[in-house]
């Protein structure tokens, strides 16, 4: 049974432009994801899956830390693929956002030097077929 996610969006530039965007996208389903990822001085890759099964079928995600910065970064599907860093919350919705991540999205891969854990949060919605 889909499910609708709604989001909302407010964006203010002092003595500048604001932009209030909101929506909502249908999933058959979601996951509300928590992980510390500890820190270490040797890089060390803590897995997340954030979608069973077949690949391709991430409609939404939001990452967010309780810490950010340029030494908590992420991969997304293989240890391989190039490091993106987590400097900010990340939020992209629908497909042809999530396909600028270059790669499956069925599991993401953090690694963290910052001198302390970091707790995310992460959620993710999905179509089933």
């Amino acid at each position: 049974m889909a499910t609708s996610i709604s989001w909302k969006l407010n964006v203010s530039i002092p003595s500048g432009p604001s932009l209030a965007l909101s929506s909502a996208i249908s999933v058959d389903a979601y996951d509300r994801i928590a992980v510390t990822v500890p820190t270490a001085v040797a890089p060390v890759e803590v897995e997340v899956d954030v979608q069973p099964g077949a690949v391709g079928r991430v409609r939404f995600l939001v990452v967010r830390s309780d810490i950010y910065g340029d030494n908590l970064k992420y991969k997304v599907h293989a240890t391989g693929n190039p490091e993106q860093t987590l400097n900010d919350t990340l939020i992209l919705v629908g497909a042809g956002s999530l396909g600028l991540l270059g790669a499956q999205v069925d599991k993401l891969i953090f690694i963290n030097t910052l001198g302390h854990d970091a707790n995310l949060e992460i959620l993710v919605g999905r179509q089933a077929a």
